[in-house]
């Protein structure tokens, strides 16, 4: 039988990432993450339900993912799910998360001058991780170089005016 554990969620940070290491010197960051999805109701009323989902990220997308991101920020998180069981050492009661795993960051809110809206140094968006680092996927650009923005053209729906989300 297939099976398969694949998550992608768009939301805001709501808090700002916190880097840690492992006793192995691996790098993770975690931050919490909110998506919302609105619906009419059985009495015909718009509605709109909110889900908070803490995130895990390892390597060099921590990193990345640290440097450039803060509360509010709007994102793409694609990963996989994962639960963790542990008992409370103060309590002994046993105790369980869910949490995603990110291995693909992409930030989503441009300001009009085509740069991430963070602290204005060099960014770059979207990440991707892989084993041991990360790298850009196509159209991304290297570290060394600045974000080359969103995309640009024709068609494009990040370049009508009064767009506050993406178009998805």
């Amino acid at each position: 039988m297939a099976q398969l554990n694949e998550v992608r969620l768009i939301g805001r940070l709501t808090r700002d990432p916190v880097l840690k290491s492992t006793t192995t010197g691996q790098n993770v960051a975690e931050f919490g993450l909110a998506t919302s999805r609105k619906y009419k109701g059985s009495d015909q009323m718009q509605k709109e339900e909110t889900t908070f989902v803490d995130i895990n990220c390892w390597g060099g997308l921590a990193d990345v993912v640290c440097r450039n991101l803060g509360r509010g920020r709007l994102v793409y998180v694609g990963g996989r799910l994962k639960f963790d069981s542990w008992e409370d050492k103060t309590t002994g009661q046993k105790r369980s998360k869910l949490r995603v795993v990110a291995d693909n960051v992409q930030f989503l809110d441009w300001p009009s001058d085509g740069q991430p809206s963070n602290q204005g140094n060099n960014n770059y968006s979207p990440v991707q991780n892989q084993e041991h680092g990360w790298s850009p996927p196509g159209g991304g650009v290297s570290p060394s170089g600045p974000p080359s923005g969103p995309p640009s053209g024709p068609g494009n729906e990040w370049d009508q005016p009064d767009m506050d989300e993406p178009p998805f």
